[in-house]
Protein backbone atom coordinates (compact mmCIF):
# COMPACT_ATOMS: atom_id res chain seq x y z
CA UNK A 1 0.00 0.00 0.00
CA UNK A 2 1.20 3.51 -1.04
CA UNK A 3 0.15 6.37 1.85
CA UNK A 4 -3.04 7.73 1.54
CA UNK A 5 -4.32 5.32 -0.70
CA UNK A 6 -8.14 3.99 -0.97
CA UNK A 7 -8.75 0.35 0.94
CA UNK A 8 -11.86 -0.80 0.93
CA UNK A 9 -12.42 -3.21 4.09
CA UNK A 10 -15.03 -5.07 5.69
CA UNK A 11 -15.80 -4.14 9.51
CA UNK A 12 -17.99 -6.52 11.58
CA UNK A 13 -18.68 -6.97 15.55
CA UNK A 14 -20.38 -9.70 17.15
CA UNK A 15 -20.63 -9.17 20.91
CA UNK A 16 -22.99 -11.11 23.39
CA UNK A 17 -23.92 -10.35 27.34
CA UNK A 18 -24.72 -14.11 27.88
CA UNK A 19 -22.05 -16.13 29.24
CA UNK A 20 -20.40 -18.68 27.73
CA UNK A 21 -22.30 -18.02 24.33
CA UNK A 22 -20.44 -19.17 21.24
CA UNK A 23 -19.93 -16.27 18.88
CA UNK A 24 -18.13 -16.11 15.30
CA UNK A 25 -17.74 -13.39 12.61
CA UNK A 26 -15.56 -13.65 9.80
CA UNK A 27 -14.56 -11.89 6.07
CA UNK A 28 -14.64 -14.13 3.17
CA UNK A 29 -12.60 -12.95 0.15
CA UNK A 30 -13.53 -14.53 -3.59
CA UNK A 31 -10.39 -13.85 -5.52
CA UNK A 32 -9.92 -14.82 -9.74
CA UNK A 33 -6.38 -15.84 -10.74
CA UNK A 34 -7.04 -12.97 -13.70
CA UNK A 35 -5.86 -9.93 -11.70
CA UNK A 36 -7.51 -7.36 -14.14
CA UNK A 37 -11.13 -9.00 -12.46
CA UNK A 38 -12.30 -7.96 -9.26
CA UNK A 39 -13.00 -10.14 -6.43
CA UNK A 40 -15.43 -10.09 -3.89
CA UNK A 41 -15.16 -9.80 0.08
CA UNK A 42 -18.20 -10.92 1.82
CA UNK A 43 -18.94 -10.54 6.10
CA UNK A 44 -20.76 -12.72 8.36
CA UNK A 45 -21.01 -13.18 12.08
CA UNK A 46 -23.67 -15.34 13.74
CA UNK A 47 -24.26 -17.12 17.61
CA UNK A 48 -24.17 -21.08 17.97
CA UNK A 49 -21.35 -21.69 15.46
CA UNK A 50 -18.39 -22.48 15.32
CA UNK A 51 -15.09 -20.73 14.05
CA UNK A 52 -14.59 -23.22 11.43
CA UNK A 53 -18.11 -23.35 10.34
CA UNK A 54 -18.60 -19.78 10.21
CA UNK A 55 -15.45 -18.98 8.20
CA UNK A 56 -16.81 -22.07 5.63
CA UNK A 57 -19.77 -20.02 5.08
CA UNK A 58 -18.29 -16.78 4.66
CA UNK A 59 -15.53 -18.32 2.16
CA UNK A 60 -18.73 -20.13 0.47
CA UNK A 61 -20.74 -16.49 0.33
CA UNK A 62 -17.96 -14.42 -1.15
CA UNK A 63 -17.49 -17.25 -4.10
CA UNK A 64 -21.09 -17.58 -4.65
CA UNK A 65 -21.19 -14.10 -4.87
CA UNK A 66 -18.66 -13.55 -7.07
CA UNK A 67 -20.00 -16.59 -9.17
CA UNK A 68 -23.52 -14.50 -9.40
CA UNK A 69 -21.72 -11.53 -10.26
CA UNK A 70 -20.25 -13.24 -13.07
CA UNK A 71 -23.14 -15.26 -14.07
CA UNK A 72 -21.27 -18.70 -13.40
CA UNK A 73 -23.23 -21.50 -11.71
CA UNK A 74 -20.26 -22.15 -9.46
CA UNK A 75 -16.99 -21.65 -8.15
CA UNK A 76 -14.59 -24.00 -6.63
CA UNK A 77 -13.85 -22.56 -2.74
CA UNK A 78 -10.32 -23.13 -1.61
CA UNK A 79 -10.06 -22.97 2.34
CA UNK A 80 -7.10 -21.79 4.48
CA UNK A 81 -5.04 -18.87 5.53
CA UNK A 82 -2.90 -19.37 3.15
CA UNK A 83 -3.20 -16.79 -0.45
CA UNK A 84 -4.67 -19.05 -3.16
CA UNK A 85 -6.29 -18.13 -6.46
CA UNK A 86 -9.11 -19.39 -7.97
CA UNK A 87 -8.49 -21.05 -11.21
CA UNK A 88 -10.06 -19.15 -14.85
CA UNK A 89 -12.94 -19.17 -15.75
CA UNK A 90 -12.33 -19.98 -19.71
Amino acid sequence: MKPGQVAFTVISENSTREAHRLIAAGIGLALLADKSMYGYLSEHHSFGETEEVAGEYTEELAAEMLATRLNVDSMPTYRGTKKRSLPDLE
